[in-house]
Parts: C-alpha cells; sequence; structure tokens
C-alpha cells in the first residue's frame, strides 16, 4: 500500500489541519479549510475556528455550502489530508 494511502485510512476528519469550526449567529458547525484558497494553498495557516462573515467573503454561498458538506467527525480523510501539528508547549 502507498505511505500517502495508508494516511487517508487510518485517520478521519477530525485529525486534520484543515478541520475547522465555523462560528455562526446562532450555532457552529464543523468545516474543511481545504475548500477555501488561501488555506488549501498553504499560504495561511487555518485558524482552529472561524467566522461564518469571513467564509463567506472568501468563498461566496456555494463555497461555503462545500466548506460545511465536506468533514464528518468520523469520517475517512479525503486527499487533502494532512496531520494538525502537536503543541509541543511545556508548562514550567
Amino acid at each position: 500500500m502507498l505511505p500517502e494511502l495508508r494516511d487517508r485510512v487510518s485517520h478521519i476528519c477530525a485529525q486534520c489541519k484543515f478541520y475547522i469550526i465555523i462560528d455562526g449567529k446562532t450555532e457552529s458547525k464543523t468545516g474543511c479549510a481545504a475548500f477555501i484558497p488561501q488555506y488549501a494553498s498553504l499560504a495561511r495557516r487555518a485558524p482552529e475556528k472561524l467566522e461564518v462573515t469571513d467564509v463567506l467573503r472568501a468563498v461566496g454561498r456555494e463555497g461555503l455550502a462545500m466548506v460545511l458538506a465536506g468533514p464528518g467527525n468520523h469520517s475517512q480523510a479525503c486527499g487533502q489530508f494532512h496531520p494538525k501539528r502537536k503543541n509541543n508547549k511545556k508548562s514550567n
């Protein structure tokens, strides 16, 4: 099995750096930042949370629907999978 396929098979969306929370007025939903060009190109690091207005400004209504439809808590990772960076902060 190819190494890149093994990563997709053994990981889920929630372990990906593109897995984000999108905050609206009344609720929060999960989304996939891989559908937002500035994060997909790795030009900017995808934050953990984004406001819905920022997503609308970047990709529009149709793009927002794609971003929200992308991930699932237990969905198998897609071809855009990149593991989240682990925080190695030491507390003194």
